[in-house]
């Protein structure tokens, strides 16, 4: 009985570290993410529409775009699909980033411009498998 009881108590450290190994492994496996779409001057009056798209487990943690006035705007955690939608003035710019994290799926910000005839869209993602 000394004996099992001995071996348990060298075995359990053992048990223990590896349930705390394929923890690391699961959480290793997540990475994080930044997506960018530059600032770019439009070629005229256009309808623009920012997006922000996620499949799988991405997650986006911060959203920053120009607004119609040029002015950068911040969204938090933004639940996802996200869209907004200005009417910008020829010589406006569109910028748009994002940071999130994905360990399997994708994640996608696009800004998509249209108005007569002309057509803008700029994009940037990630995807994980």
């Amino acid at each position: 009985m000394k004996k099992l009881t001995i071996l348990l108590l060298l075995a359990l450290p053992l048990f223990i570290s590896s349930c705390d190994k394929n923890d690391d492994v699961a959480s290793s496996n997540t990475e994080q993410i930044n997506l960018n779409i530059d600032k770019t001057k439009l070629p005229g009056n256009l309808s623009i529409t920012y997006k922000a798209e996620g499949t799988g487990d991405g997650k986006m943690t911060q959203l920053k775009y120009l607004d119609d006035k040029g002015v950068q705007q911040t969204v938090s955690s933004p639940s996802l699909p996200w869209t907004k939608t200005f009417s910008m003035a020829a010589d406006s710019s569109v910028s748009m980033s994002a940071t999130g994290t994905l360990s399997k799926g994708s994640l996608t910000i696009t800004v998509n411009g249209t108005a007569q005839g002309t057509t803008f869209n700029l994009s940037d993602s990630q995807t994980r498998n």
